[in-house]
């Protein structure tokens, strides 16, 4: 529980539990947290400890986290435009939204958009391609 205490502590400081792969000030608690997911896939983590961790707000899944912290910005940027989900690819107000639309639309055109965030997307009304009012 020794790196529990550590990931604890570092909750708090951040106010999130996403330690990277390459946390350079404790390579340890890095894979620590990496391990935990990895038991938590394959069954193998006790409901105690993973009780523990979401109590922490410990995302065993971050990169669906991110996705849907992304698609709500989208809905509230859709919300003070006019229902429009056209998020310029620079967009000064929030880069991080405006990259992140962009990746959508390339994910999509390469196929590598899920079958179940395509359609989150279109039932937002998500406009795929540039229309001349965007221009």
């Amino acid at each position: 529980m020794q790196k529990y205490e550590v990931l604890k502590a570092f909750q708090k400081e951040n106010g999130h539990c996403r330690v990277r792969k390459r946390y350079e000030s404790d390579p340890s608690l890095a894979s620590w947290v990496d391990r935990q997911r990895q038991d938590n896939r394959k069954g193998r983590l006790s409901e105690e400890r993973k009780h523990m961790l979401l109590d922490l707000g410990f995302e065993f899944n971050p990169l669906q986290s991110t996705w849907l912290e992304q698609f709500h910005f989208l809905k509230e940027f859709q919300q003070t435009h006019g229902g429009s989900c056209w998020v310029p690819q620079k967009y000064k107000a929030d880069p991080a939204l405006g990259e992140w639309v962009h990746n959508q639309r390339q994910d999509r055109k390469r196929g590598r958009l899920s079958k179940e965030r395509k359609q989150m997307l279109n039932d937002l009304g998500f406009e795929w391609n540039k229309s001349k009012s965007h221009e």
